[in-house]
């Protein structure tokens, strides 16, 4: 009971801490939770999808016709439940990213109030354990007083997190088809992420409360002696990132890996630069403060130098409120310039290989608009369900006699089997050889244009990416054995090398024969030499304006447009949730400037007695949160280069050309240098906004500052404590 009332009255003691701290726990949890929801949701919906086409099954050269078995009813059902569902892992997975974000942003929040909890109880502490209580017992009840602000910090985000899904799938128009429906493994899921992440911050705290010697209690207190992290961290993560990043680059360099290992190899290595540079946070508070003080002594005099000063009087506690912040920009920086290499230079590197003038498809910006194409459904609403009606294929075929256009490319898509798919979920693709290949529409990387087209014009034959050709073992020449509608079929690899569509390519009349294709879902057309493209353009778009959902493009500028739209709106959406870790972070922010105030009633009192105004006061305090913000954001900076620097170096290794990506200088101009100029950008925006917004965050603070009295801030402590004392003594004679 005894126990249970100090961690009750330690809590309570400093309500603001304490409900900053439960809401950045709440944050995180809300935003697993409605990433739990929302994927369960789409993934509900898409395991409802009838079967429209069976699927093909693969069969591995050399195997026995015996050990081979059809592909079940329910397999199918699975395989294509897993397709769509793997695209909506891409909504799913950036709210699971940005809750685990905040939770990361959260626990040095967590770490900040308890390590300022836990010094300003030292001499306590001590008397506690000069009374007789035991080491664990000191570490339990602050890892109790943890526990507790995590449940009430959790059960906060559940509640908002079932609001934040329901708003999310009502704003996608969702929650007719997948009605809102909480998982309960997402709930034990978010709040045991939260309940960790709040017990792993306050663990160090812990243990130096733990260690807190009871002669503490008799002696004067001192100023708070700095940890190991302190001290050796910047060794430990210069160490580190020494060891890292030479390591990384040797097993790219030397493994080359394919798009899937290079992916977790890049990944595993951006982790250990952002664990290095937790390290090394402490040895950057002092080169901070020497950029920030000539600047803030110019600008506020006396009152910036001492802004300057108090950031380095206690490091740990600096580390620790700039740590949120930079976890936060760090993300917020890197992921601009990481889509814009990833995604939309990976188009740009693919649409190299649409040779024909026009293409007739979709029109992605009209079904973004009327809310038709989402994330979840694109493969399948741009290829697979998308067959034209017969009479739009004669409106260009009236062109192709009228000499308008020279030539028309039937273009069919068809579900296969995963192991033919580059990427699990993608179709088939299924084109007029002869056209397709005198187009120069496919590099090859092994073969030729020349024999590829006679083996597809004797049927059965297949185009093959890198990646899909390694997983099967097979080389140009070699059979693939696949199961289709119509029985097993080998089909012989005619060559292997990258496509636009980045889908493994066969003919439109094994399309036709072995996978049921009803028709072409997209037209390429060429035109007649010294024809104006323009105006053919404008007679095409004309021929196909009555048939709704379809567009014409031309490759040589806009095709691409509407997919750009879709990643910039969906690198928006990710921003914006992002800024709820800023968010976060400014809660620590505000933290930090309530506990120094208080840590230094008696310091500001004096100041305010030599002569300085209380304006100087709050602008002291504002001065040190925006250098703490300054602080995070050139860290933020320069993590989110070397970032996306190792994603480059690692992907290029052999990512790209696993995928069909042949990595030469003109793919390199256009993805190298649209991905530096994004994050640029978004790291002067950081610059300039991460200052503010803790400054921002420091206002309350600062006006508790100012408002100080000199006189009573100034009285002897022993007064203080002599009042306490006659308080006491009476409410005990009131309450015998």
């Amino acid at each position: 009971m005894v126990v249970n009332a100090l961690i009750w009255r330690n809590l309570s003691a400093h309500p603001l801490r304490s409900a900053l701290t439960a809401l950045a726990v709440a944050l995180g949890v809300g935003m697993v939770l409605a990433a739990t929801i929302v994927g369960q949701a789409a993934s509900r919906s898409a395991s409802e999808l009838s079967v429209k086409e069976p699927w093909v099954e693969q069969k591995a050269p050399g195997r026995d016709d015996e050990s081979f078995e059809p592909t079940s009813l329910d397999t199918l059902r699975a395989e294509a439940s897993g397709s769509a569902g793997f695209d909506v892992l891409l909504v799913q997975g950036g709210l699971a990213m940005v809750g685990l974000i905040i939770l990361f942003a959260a626990s040095f929040v967590i770490a900040n109030a308890f390590a300022m909890s836990v010094t300003a109880r030292t001499r306590e502490i001590g008397a506690l354990r000069a009374l007789g209580m035991m080491r664990r017992q000191v570490m339990r009840q602050v890892l109790a007083e943890a526990g507790l602000l995590g449940l009430i910090g959790a059960a906060l985000g559940v509640l908002g997190g079932v609001g934040l899904a329901w708003g999310l799938m009502a704003a996608l128009g969702t929650l007719d088809d997948a009605p809102l429906d909480v998982p309960g493994w997402g709930v034990a899921l978010s709040i045991t992420l939260g309940l960790t992440i709040t017990l792993a911050g306050a663990l160090g705290p812990a243990w130096r409360a733990s260690h807190v010697s009871p002669m503490v209690a008799v002696r004067r207190q001192t100023t708070t002696q700095a940890g190991w992290y302190v001290h050796y961290g910047g060794r430990v993560g210069g160490i580190l990132a020494l060891i890292l990043l030479p390591g990384v680059m040797g097993l790219a360099f030397g493994l080359r890996p394919s798009f899937f290992l290079s992916m977790a190899l890049a990944g595993a290595g951006q982790a250990g630069l952002l664990l290095a540079t937790v390290f090394l946070m402490p040895s950057l508070v002092a080169p901070t403060v020497r950029l920030a003080r000539p600047v803030l002594s110019r600008g506020l005099g006396a009152a910036g130098c001492l802004a300057a000063d108090n950031l380095a009087r206690n490091k740990l506690r600096s580390v620790l409120t700039a740590g949120a912040l930079t976890a936060a920009l760090t993300t917020i920086i890197a992921t601009s310039g990481l889509m814009t290499a990833f995604f939309q230079g990976g188009l740009m590197g693919f649409g190299r290989l649409y040779n024909e003038d026009i293409l007739i498809a979709p029109n992605i910006a009209a079904l973004l608009a009327s809310g038709e194409l989402r994330i979840e459904n694109s493969y399948d609403r741009l290829t697979v369900d998308a067959v034209m009606e017969p009479a739009l294929v004669e409106a260009i075929e009236t062109l192709a006699q009228a000499g308008v256009v020279k030539e028309i490319e039937r273009i069919g898509f068809a579900r296969v089997p995963g192991a033919l798919s580059p990427l699990p979920g993608a179709p088939g693709v299924f084109v007029d050889a002869e056209i397709y290949l005198s187009l120069n529409n496919f590099d090859f990387f092994q073969g030729d244009a020349a024999a590829a087209l006679e083996w597809m014009r004797r049927g059965r034959a297949v185009l093959l990416t890198p990646i899909v050709a390694e997983r099967l073992g097979v080389g140009v020449g070699d059979a693939v054995t696949a199961q289709t509608p119509h029985g097993e079929v080998a089909f012989t690899v005619a060559g292997i090398g990258g496509n636009g569509y980045n889908f493994t390519v066969f003919s439109y009349a094994d399309g036709e024969t072995y996978f049921d294709v009803m028709g072409p879902s997209w037209l390429g057309i060429t035109i007649p030499a010294g024809s104006d493209l323009e105006t053919i353009h404008r007679q095409v778009q004309a021929a196909i304006e009555p048939f709704e959902g379809v567009g014409a493009a031309r490759t040589d500028t806009v095709f691409y447009k509407g997919l750009f739209d879709m990643l910039d709106r969906l690198q928006l959406l990710l921003d914006g949730l992002l800024l709820l870790a800023v968010l976060v972070a400014a809660l620590g922010v505000v933290n930090t400037m309530v506990i120094n105030v208080t840590e230094r009633r008696r310091e500001i009192a004096l100041f305010r007695a030599v002569g300085a105004t209380r304006q100087q006061a709050r602008r002291m305090v504002v001065a040190e949160a925006a250098t703490l913000g300054l602080m995070a954001a050139l860290i933020a900076a320069v993590l989110s280069l070397a970032m996306v620097a190792l994603f480059m170096i690692v992907f290029a290794q052999g990512g790209a050309e696993s995928m069909g990506l042949r990595m030469d200088r003109e793919l390199v101009a256009m993805i190298v240098p649209p991905a530096l100029r994004d994050l640029a950008l978004a790291s002067a925006l950081a610059l300039a906004a991460a200052p503010t917004i803790a400054a921002l965050a420091a206002l309350i603070p600062a006006r508790q500052a100012a408002a100080l009295e000199v006189v009573a801030a100034t009285r002897s402590e022993r007064v203080t404590l002599k009042r306490l004392h006659r308080r006491h003594k009476r409410r005990d004679k009131s309450h015998p």
